[in-house]
């Protein structure tokens, strides 16, 4: 059986109506960044479907077949700059989609090829500032192989980094009042 060898995968650029995640700096050798430049510009949820099959290293997927993150620009007025460029993968459990879902997570990235660590950073909007706990869980085989959690009450951007030697294939994210994907709720 041929062996696995893990990589880096460091998705950078979401927000969601208390959460965000946002881009890199220069990218590493052996490191995947994903940061939602490339998607085309939408500054409303009402006018854009959720993130899916766009890139070929993660595949992302909402808690529904319609709902889910979206890509949006900083025109969609979330009182968060990106932390580069200027797009981002937002939520907003009050928002509606384009196909009609609602934009909300939990988020689940699976990954193409086996990865070492996943970092994503998160915000909460500038409207919703209070505590927010944000929760990334890693799987290999569906089994829970590591846990990230962090806890903010500003809308500074923070970082979440899974790590795990033999490699993860696939993450959920989580923010304040969804499943964390381990069958309880963010708080």
């Amino acid at each position: 059986m041929a062996r696995i060898r893990p990589s880096v995968l460091s998705v950078i650029a979401l927000v969601l109506v208390a959460p965000l995640l946002s881009a890199p700096p220069a990218q590493a050798a052996g490191t995947t960044y994903i940061s939602f430049e490339d998607r085309p510009l939408r500054c409303s949820f009402d006018d854009t479907q959720p993130l899916r099959g766009h890139y070929a290293a993660a595949k992302f997927r909402g808690p529904t077949a319609t709902g889910g993150g979206a890509v949006l620009d900083t025109c969609g007025g979330f009182g968060v700059a990106p932390r580069t460029g200027s797009r981002f993968l937002a939520f907003n459990t009050g928002g509606q989609l384009a196909n009609g879902g609602v934009p909300r997570g939990p988020e689940r990235i699976s990954l193409t090829t086996r990865q070492k660590r996943v970092t994503i950073w998160v915000s909460q909007t500038g409207t919703s500032v209070g505590d927010a706990t944000f929760r990334l869980v890693a799987r290999r085989r569906g089994t829970v192989v590591a846990r990230a959690t962090r806890t903010t009450d500003t809308a500074a951007w923070v970082r979440l980094t899974v790590r795990v030697r033999r490699g993860i294939d696939a993450v959920t994210l989580s923010a304040p009042g969804e499943p964390d994907g381990c069958g309880s709720r963010t708080t």
